[in-house]
């Protein structure tokens, strides 16, 4: 009988401790035992996130790490839209469609305009998608909104800007894009 009960007890606590939950359910965080930060990929590249759940570009920053930006979103019978701002509050994200067209995202100034930049890489959790003159349609966007939580979007130069955004809020737009958006 103890080889029953030993991992119902043993496999919970791992379970627990894992990060996978701890993203889930961030208020266990402060029951759990304190963790040593260990680096996890995002975007591509690599963030170390200390025992305060501070990223070390948040701890470069002298911050808090960085609440994430609200999507806002509409709908009516000409289409669908969704948008969020970036982190440093000059840029917007936008994602949307009109009726039986393909879902975009573009990258907007503050000024309402398309950033055009003649190349951008919009960097999310597990892959990228190429912006040409702030714009992208295709096949994958839907799978790639799904994502969206650590963006950053890079030029040649450098880091043009980054968000930080709700994912499970992501989530839901991308089911708001393929219910509305043709496929």
């Amino acid at each position: 009988m103890w080889y029953v009960i030993l991992p119902l007890c043993i496999v919970p606590c791992f379970f627990i401790w894992s990060d996978k939950v701890v993203d889930l359910f961030p208020s266990l965080q402060k029951y759990l035992p304190v963790k040593e930060g260990k680096p996890h990929a995002v975007g591509g590249g690599l963030k170390v996130v200390g025992a305060s759940g501070a990223s070390a570009v948040d701890a470069l920053a002298g911050g808090a790490p960085a609440q994430p930006s609200t999507w806002s979103e509409t709908s009516n019978t000409r289409g669908y839209v969704a948008w969020a701002r970036s982190s440093d509050g000059q840029y917007r994200i936008v994602v949307g469609c009109r009726p039986q067209e393909p879902a975009a995202v573009q990258l907007l100034d503050d000024s309402g305009q398309l950033v055009q930049a003649p190349m951008l890489t919009l960097n999310y959790r597990y892959g990228n998608l190429t912006l040409e003159k702030g714009y992208y349609a295709g096949a994958d966007t839907v799978a790639a909104v799904s994502q969206f939580r650590d963006l950053s979007v890079e030029s040649p130069t450098g880091v043009l800007t980054t968000f930080t955004l709700d994912g499970v809020r992501s989530n839901t737009v991308a089911s708001a894009l393929q219910a509305s958006c043709a496929q």
